[in-house]
């Protein structure tokens, strides 16, 4: 485990094999791509984690726990794009800015779940593609067309709003849940579900 009082600065491509965890001075940025060789949790005391590129596993599925209490969380290129992982938690209060899961296959095979509960979701541009239960917990914001599927029959949960002027499609086996509005304040350009069944304004 690397345990430090600091900033964790990763300048290029990263390889981790280990747990981080920050006080609360210290961020943790990777300016490059990142593969994961263990299971790994990276954890900071209320200060942001950046992923410059993508996280990937390397030839063995890998979980991943990021955690940064209510400072922001953001992860530039997608997750899982070319060695998927064994499943993803993204904790803490504060934004969450996504690039994409997977991309023409399964990015994560276990489940995936988003917090933001204060600071909300940022989902840009990309798919977002796994093969078992997505839940994103805060109110989310499109920033780019969204193509959210799941392999198999396993739903997809948004405990918050869904805003933004661009494309949100998503298809799932099982059922889709949207417990507050969708567009209640900016319409997203489309909105398509493709699933077994919805449930509006309940929780899952």
């Amino acid at each position: 485990e690397v345990n430090v009082a600091g900033n964790i600065l990763y300048t290029g491509n990263a390889s981790i094999g280990s747990d981080i965890t920050t006080s609360s001075t210290g961020r943790v940025e990777i300016t490059g791509d990142t593969t994961l060789i263990a299971d790994v949790r990276i954890q900071t005391d209320n200060q942001s984690i950046v992923f410059g590129g993508g996280i990937n596993s390397d030839g063995n599925e890998r979980s991943l726990i990021l955690s940064s209490g209510i400072a922001s969380t953001t992860v530039a290129s997608p997750i899982g794009n070319t060695g998927s992982l064994s499943s993803l938690e993204i904790g803490g209060s504060g934004v969450i800015a996504l690039s994409g899961i997977g991309g023409t296959s399964s990015g994560v095979t276990g489940a995936i779940s988003i917090g933001g509960a204060i600071g909300g979701i940022t989902l840009n541009s990309g798919a977002y593609v796994t093969s078992n239960e997505q839940l994103y917990s805060g109110a989310i914001t499109l920033a780019g067309d969204v193509d959210m599927q799941v392999l198999g029959n396993y739903p997809v949960t948004f405990t918050g709003a869904v805003n933004g002027g661009h494309a949100l499609s998503v298809a799932t086996e099982g059922t889709l849940y949207l417990t507050q509005a969708v567009g209640g304040t900016v319409r997203p350009s489309s909105f398509s579900a493709d699933r077994k069944s919805t449930r509006l304004n309940s929780s899952h």
